[in-house]
C-alpha cells in the first residue's frame, strides 16, 4: 500500500509539471501575439491603396481639376494569405447636393483613366477589393473640379463691347465687337445678331435697328440721338444651340459703355473673405457697386449683400461649396447693368 500511494503521489507530481509546461508556453505565446502581431495573423487582412498619379490638364496651383480633366490613377490591393483580389472602382459625383451621384464604374486594379465630364463639383473615387476568403478593403481618394473659366466654362457664351463714338455730332456711330464670345461644346459660333433699343422712362422702348444674322463678329450701327441704348447680342453655333446678352450705354457728347465686369480671389479654404473687384467694369459715372452672393442652389435669395461706392468688397463664405457672386453697377443717371460668376470654394 505505501509502495502504490508513493507511485500515485508520484505520477500526480509529473502530471502537475506538465500542466505547468504546457501553460506557460501558452502565455508565452499569448505574450508574444499581444505585443507583435505573427506574419499568418498580419496575412488574415487584406489591404487596398488608390492615388491620382497623373492629370491632363494639370490641377492648378490650388489643388483643382478643370472640367473634362482626363486623370491617372494607380489602383492595388492584397489579399489575405496571397489569395486573388477582385477589385471594384466606383466615381460619384457632389454637384449641389450632399449626396454623391455614381458616374462610373471600373472592374479590376491598376492604371486606369477616369475623365471628369460631369461638371464642376467634387468627385470621389472609391476602390472596394475583396479577397477569395470574402475578405474586404477599402480606400478612396477625392477631386476638387472646377469650371474651365469661371462663370463660363466650355458653355456657348456671349460677350461684346460696344464703343460709341467719341466725336460729338447729330449721329453717333457704335463700334460693336464679339470677338469675346465663346464657343460652347456641339460647333463654332455661326451668326451674330444685335438688336438695339433706347431706353424711355426707365424702361427699354423704342426698337432702333436689328443688325444680322452676320457670319462676323464686328459691325457697327448708328443711333440718331443721344440717350441711353440697350444692345442685345444672339448668337448660333452651328448645332443650332443659342445664348444672348445684354449690355447698356448712353450716348451723349462722349458716350460711354455701362458694363458689369469682376474677378474672384480667394485666398484659401472656407470660412474665407473671398476678395471681388470690379475694376474690369466701365468706371465711366457708376456711382455704386452692389454685391451678392448666392448658393448654387437658389439664385434668389441672396446669402450676403453689400452696396459700397468703390470697386472692391469682400465677400464672407463661411462654408465650403459652390456660389453665384452677381455684380449690379449703377451709374449717376440710374442705368444699370449686372454679371454673374461662378466660385467653388474649398
Amino acid at each position: 500500500d505505501m509502495a502504490k500511494g508513493y507511485l500515485m503521489k508520484t505520477v500526480k507530481l509529473s502530471i502537475l509539471v506538465v500542466l505547468s509546461s504546457l501553460l506557460a508556453s501558452c502565455n508565452l505565446a499569448n505574450s508574444a501575439d499581444s505585443d507583435s502581431p505573427s506574419a499568418s495573423a498580419t496575412a488574415k487582412k487584406p489591404s487596398a491603396t488608390i492615388s491620382i498619379q497623373s492629370s491632363i490638364p494639370d490641377a492648378n496651383a490650388d489643388g483643382y481639376y478643370q472640367e473634362r480633366s482626363k486623370v491617372i490613377i494607380q489602383a492595388s490591393a492584397t489579399g489575405s494569405f496571397g489569395s486573388a483580389v477582385t477589385c471594384v472602382i466606383t466615381v460619384s459625383h457632389k454637384a449641389n447636393t450632399a449626396t454623391y451621384t455614381e458616374v462610373d464604374i471600373l472592374n479590376d486594379c491598376g492604371t486606369r483613366n477616369i475623365a471628369f465630364d460631369s461638371g464642376a463639383g467634387v468627385y470621389k473615387i472609391k476602390l472596394v477589393a475583396t479577397d477569395a476568403n470574402s475578405l474586404v478593403a477599402e480606400a478612396q481618394t477625392f477631386a476638387i473640379v472646377v469650371p474651365n473659366t469661371i462663370g463660363s466654362g466650355s458653355n456657348l457664351t456671349a460677350n461684346f463691347t460696344a464703343t460709341p463714338s467719341d466725336t460729338p455730332a447729330s449721329t453717333f456711330d457704335i463700334a460693336l465687337d464679339a470677338t469675346s464670345s465663346t464657343k460652347g461644346e456641339t460647333g463654332d459660333i455661326d451668326t451674330y445678331t444685335w438688336q438695339v433699343r433706347k431706353k424711355e422712362n426707365d424702361s427699354v422702348g423704342t426698337l432702333v435697328s436689328t443688325v444680322g444674322p452676320l457670319n462676323s463678329p464686328t459691325t457697327s450701327i448708328v443711333v440718331q440721338s443721344d440717350g441711353i441704348y440697350v444692345v442685345k447680342l444672339t448668337i448660333v453655333d452651328t448645332g443650332a444651340k443659342t445664348t444672348s446678352t445684354e449690355k447698356t450705354f448712353t450716348v451723349g457728347d462722349n458716350g460711354s459703355l455701362l458694363s458689369a465686369d469682376f474677378t474672384v480671389t480667394a485666398t484659401s479654404p472656407a470660412p474665407v473673405n473671398v476678395q471681388v473687384d470690379a475694376s474690369t467694369s466701365s468706371v465711366n459715372n457708376i456711382e455704386h457697386y452692389a454685391w451678392d452672393l448666392f448658393s448654387a442652389e437658389d439664385l434668389t435669395v441672396s446669402l450676403y449683400h453689400v452696396e459700397t461706392e468703390i470697386v472692391t468688397a469682400n465677400l464672407p463664405i463661411t462654408a465650403s461649396g459652390i456660389y453665384h457672386i452677381r455684380l449690379r453697377v449703377i451709374d449717376a443717371t440710374g442705368n444699370e447693368h449686372e454679371t454673374t460668376r461662378l466660385l467653388q470654394v474649398q
